[in-house]
């Protein structure tokens, strides 16, 4: 089993993927779990301005975009972008979440350069035990509904809790939900190793809880030591697939 967290790439499907369970080798996959489908207004231009993801997952978890969390004087066009479907995709991305929560936080509304969000995010954890409430449901392969996060982090925001213990109890919650993915999907494919990558898996705060657990419930983990978790290897993985003649999307 694979999970592999990034930022923005098309999946075999023509979609934008970036938050997927996979299961198979270099020959063959399938894609077996993924995270709801979050829209990006404006398409790329939600990668650098990520207020505007931050617009899309309010307006998707609250049907509404509170006063509070309005910072920008476009939200009157966003709001029109999203209701029409207009000039907006949509991915399975764990980063574009970091970055619509990072904005929600007040931590960054635009970055520099893709990621820069959940850096800053990872480093105002204040680690904890403490976690969100999420669901998952089945919608052809089985799928993370990060609402119930979002709509508990807008009520600590609104109570003035902590920025710090939000961060952490968000990322508590991430890993909670991919364990309990894992867990599913060793029921029905009996299997026990696990194979981490993504860019979202240089977040050491998340890569070494969700370690810890799935090796505490006796998996065998797999995870980056000599090549990096985003791009570069990306590529290799890419030359191994294409080397064993493979990359076919199971069905």
């Amino acid at each position: 089993m694979g999970i592999i967290w990034d930022g923005t790439g098309y999946g075999l499907d023509g979609k934008i993927w970036g938050g997927e369970f996979l299961v198979g080798d270099y020959k063959e996959f399938k894609r077996v779990a993924t995270i709801r489908d979050i829209a990006l207004p404006g398409g790329d231009m939600a990668i650098k301005d990520i207020y505007r993801i931050k617009y899309s997952i309010l307006m998707d978890a609250l049907g509404e975009i509170p006063n509070e969390f309005a910072t920008t004087d476009d939200l009157q066009v966003i709001n029109m972008m999203l209701n029409k479907n207009f000039n907006t995709v949509k991915a399975s991305s764990i980063g574009r979440l970091f970055d619509g929560v990072a904005s929600i936080l007040g931590i960054k509304d635009r970055v520099s350069y893709e990621g820069q969000a959940a850096v800053l995010l990872e480093s105002k954890a204040l680690e904890n035990d403490l976690f969100y409430k999420y669901e998952i449901y089945n919608d052809e392969i089985l799928k993370i509904d990060w609402r119930p996060i979002i709509r508990d982090i807008v009520n600590d925001v609104t109570l003035g809790k902590n920025v710090d213990i939000i961060t952490a109890a968000f990322m508590n919650t991430l890993v909670n939900s991919a364990v309990e993915i894992v867990l599913r999907l060793k029921d029905i494919y009996k299997i026990d190793r696990v194979v981490i990558s993504g860019g979202v898996f240089q977040n050491i705060y998340l890569l070494s809880k969700l370690v810890q657990i799935l090796r505490n419930n006796n998996f065998k983990v797999y995870y980056h030591n000599r090549v990096s978790t985003n791009d570069e290897g990306m590529a290799l993985g890419q030359l191994a697939v294409a080397e064993k003649g493979g990359g076919i999307l199971c069905v």
